[in-house]
């Protein structure tokens, strides 16, 4: 349960600092829900299904994030 906690706190953490240094020109919400949604994806499919980069929860976490604002940093 506390993996779920820290995933959020990663992400939001993440998508907060991608929009300040200008990574990312989404608005502030829309990164951090971004960043949160890319660590949720990536810890529960860690966790849930095995799949895994062979990390702990906080650095798949953190990949997961930037793995999601960076796919939506350079679609356009």
């Amino acid at each position: 349960m506390f993996h779920f906690f820290g995933a959020v706190i990663i992400g939001t953490l993440i998508g907060y600092l991608a929009e300040k240094f200008n990574f990312t020109r989404n608005g502030v919400i829309v990164s951090i829900a971004l960043a949160v949604g890319g660590a949720m994806i990536l810890t529960f499919s860690q966790s849930f299904l095995g799949i895994g980069l062979g990390l702990g929860r906080p650095a798949t976490s953190a990949i997961g994030a930037v793995a999601l604002l960076a796919i939506n940093a350079f679609r356009r």
